[in-house]
């Protein structure tokens, strides 16, 4: 569930990605990165040739980190409903921590210009399937453990937690209230058998 990812500034490459995730790919200039990851044009050129590789290098980082920290959580020795609603927890979480820009990084990409760049595009895609797939891989496990109701069919219950969690990300970018949060994602999971 995840690519290697090779770049040896990691914290250059945050700051870029921070750029990005605030003004979005086509108004992020190469000012903005030579200012924000503190380098020169020359060494900018040499190390990724232009924005596009910056941009799909910060998505690679932000998976990095994203697929670690659901791996950790879904390590856990607790059923898949716990599990999903710490993972909700951290959504919210993530959204009052001031750190970082409104949203997901990668859910905002969808509604970038950078989606007409076919890597990039192909990069989100596989995005997206490897975290459905994750989860329904999670939901069959629970399943087969017997914590689930009969009648919940992992695959269709992963894509409707996918649509879910990526259409909350992008509305959290207008308007996030924890507390109406929490209560419709209790709604959801509980209509959904979990």
């Amino acid at each position: 569930m995840g690519r290697v990812l090779e770049f040896a500034d990691q914290e250059a490459l945050e700051r870029a990605m921070h750029v990005f995730w605030e003004k979005g790919y086509q108004n992020t200039s190469l000012k903005d990165l030579l200012s924000a990851m503190n380098i020169l044009n020359g060494s900018f050129y040499n190390a990724f040739g232009n924005k596009k590789n910056v941009y799909l290098k910060a998505l690679q980082m932000y998976e990095v980190d994203f697929n670690a920290r659901i791996k950790k959580l879904f390590e856990a020795n607790m059923t898949f409903g716990k599990k999903i609603r710490i993972f909700f927890d951290y959504v919210v979480n993530r959204q009052l921590d001031k750190s970082f820009p409104k949203g997901c990084f990668v859910v905002n990409s969808i509604e970038s210009s950078a989606v007409s760049e076919p890597d990039i595009r192909e990069f989100l895609t596989v995005f997206f399937a490897n975290f459905e797939a994750f989860m329904a891989d999670e939901l069959t496990k629970s399943a087969a453990n017997g914590e689930l109701a009969a009648g919940i069919d992992p695959g269709h219950t992963a894509a409707a937690l996918n649509v879910y969690t990526q259409g909350l990300m992008k509305l959290s970018i207008l308007t996030f209230s924890p507390t109406k949060f929490h209560a419709q994602t209790e709604y959801f999971l509980k209509r959904l058998g979990l």
